[in-house]
């Protein structure tokens, strides 16, 4: 095993070359054989998977998690928002999924099974195996999405 390179203020970093960008960056936890490249002032950042490179010099307070080819497959950034198949998620969505080739699948459940959920919340969103349709939580009921 090949140590971590010495840095004047050091990532928690496991992986060879991993965080050796960062010269004042401070509390970022770094995990993958060359990994967190191009950060060199940012902070409280946490990557998980090797090979991730060209992030911003000053990226902060992101999670990342990527394969271990480089790409990225999970994006937290600073402000909670969520990117699944994006490294950078919509500013306009707490949740961004980008795909080319699925969707999104949403919990599948009978009559039965969603009637027992305790105080479901108007938005929920949830598919009937029951009625074989999407449904949607408004106004304190239960709708059909056609």
């Amino acid at each position: 095993r090949k140590a971590c390179t010495p840095m004047t203020r050091s990532p928690t970093a496991v992986g060879n070359g991993s965080g050796a960008d960062v010269s004042t960056g401070d509390n970022n936890t770094i995990l993958g054989n060359n990994t967190g490249r191009g950060i060199t002032t940012g902070s409280n950042n946490t990557i998980v998977g090797a090979f991730v490179s060209g992030l911003s010099s000053s990226l902060a307070n992101n999670i990342i998690i990527a394969d271990g080819a480089g790409n990225r497959r999970i994006n937290v950034d600073a402000s909670g928002r969520v990117g699944i198949g994006t490294n950078t998620p919509s500013t306009a969505a707490l949740l961004d999924v980008t795909s080319t080739t699925g969707g999104v699948l949403f919990p599948r459940m009978t009559t039965a099974q969603r009637d027992a959920i305790s105080t479901p919340p108007d938005g929920l969103v949830i598919y009937n195996t029951t009625t074989n349709k999407l449904q949607v939580r408004a106004a304190s009921a239960w709708a059909d999405l056609h």
